[in-house]
């Protein structure tokens, strides 16, 4: 080793670790990267899906490798129309960071998607601070389905976001920024087929995620999120049954959560659809409900849907409608 360079990298290395030490935590969430059910269907059964094969279309969120057998296209919108509280909307901001509007819209076509989609739309607020931040994503999936009728999916996602951040600073005082910051997720999943009509499946979302953000503001580390599940399709009936496990990085949240829905078709105009969401204390009055409608008119379906959750022991409700479109 050359003995007059020896100076030179242990200052490099200083500056390095002082950098990082006077870096600072973006004003985030632990769930401002989880998004949140992509269609009034799927928000209907209780934001499960993992394991519905049988060319499900809301596959490129639950597990990618459920478009394997899909054939043709479909394209799909969704908007929140409805969300209202009874607890305040600063504690609603905190456990819900889903926003009103056009939440999402994907195509599907063959074996593959491309989506876009909001993460977070909401204000934060606390005793000294305020945080305005908006994350979405952008991406795609693919699946494959092999010989002995396992299916693969990937996804990969551009990771896009912006926070205004107003803050009092004890030396500077009131202090404001606007942070800007774009990152990239990569998920993996599988589909075994159990029987005729039931599947099992396993997602892996953020295996490696990573959004990085300017101003001075520490890059972050996505969650990692695993969800197994079953899945069942005949003759116009599907149920499935999610375990959802996050493992966030800071925070208190709760991280696990079991999730069912049920969908059925009473005639090829109308089907009805249920759900619930549930943490592993299986508390009736603190479970997610959630219920919905569907109508179909050729190759036009319209899906609403509803849900009712606790947010600190007050109830909440949230309802949404999908327009998509076979092509």
């Amino acid at each position: 080793m050359n003995i007059g360079r020896t100076p030179l990298i242990i200052f490099l290395v200083a500056v390095f670790e002082v950098g990082n030490a006077f870096a600072k935590s973006a004003p985030t969430l632990p769930n401002s990267y989880d998004g949140f059910a992509p269609s009034a269907r799927s928000m209907a059964m209780g934001s499960a899906g993992v394991g519905l094969a049988g060319a499900d279309r809301d596959s490129f969120f639950y597990n990618p490798a459920g478009v394997a057998d899909f054939q043709g296209s479909f394209l799909s919108a969704n908007l929140i129309f409805l969300r209202t509280s009874n607890a305040s909307p600063a504690e609603v901001a905190l456990y819900d960071p889903s926003g009103q509007g056009l939440t999402s819209a994907y195509f599907v076509k063959d074996s593959g998607s491309f989506f876009w989609q909001a993460l977070s739309d909401n204000v934060v607020l606390t005793d000294n601070s305020r945080s305005q931040i908006s994350i979405g994503r952008i991406g795609f999936s693919v699946s494959k389905k092999g010989s002995n009728g396992i299916s693969q999916g990937i996804t990969l996602s551009y990771l896009y976001g912006k926070i205004g951040y107003t803050y009092d600073d004890p030396v500077a005082g009131n202090q404001a920024d606007i942070i800007s910051g774009n990152g990239f997720a990569l998920d993996y999943s599988f589909l075994f087929p159990v029987s005729k009509n039931l599947n099992f499946g396993i997602s892996l979302k953020n295996i490696l995620a990573f959004m990085f953000w300017n101003n001075g503001y520490n890059a972050e580390q996505l969650p990692l999120t695993s969800i197994a599940g079953f899945g069942y399709n005949d003759k116009g009936f599907s149920a499935a049954l999610d375990w959802n496990k996050k493992y966030y990085r800071f925070g208190d949240l709760k991280e696990d959560s079991v999730n069912i829905g049920l969908e059925q078709y009473l005639t090829d105009f109308l089907c009805v659809r249920a759900g619930i969401e549930s943490d592993l204390d299986f508390i009736f009055d603190d479970m997610t409900y959630t219920c919905g409608l569907g109508f179909k008119i050729k190759k036009i379906q319209i899906d609403i849907a509803g849900q009712r959750e606790k947010i600190l022991n007050q109830d909440s409700y949230k309802a949404a409608v999908s327009v998509s479109a076979g092509m």
